[in-house]
């Protein structure tokens, strides 16, 4: 079973959405994100 870029890139999208809606609802307002998928930070 071969899993795609896409599929994958949504998996990671997914958890950078989780991680801010995280943040933001701790009341941290500076974060500093950095990813390896270029496509996303884009």
């Amino acid at each position: 079973m071969a899993i795609g870029i896409k599929y994958i890139s949504q998996i990671e999208a997914r958890a950078i959405l989780e991680g801010l809606r995280l943040v933001w609802d701790k009341s941290f307002r500076q974060v500093e994100l950095e990813s390896d998928n270029a496509l996303l930070i884009e």
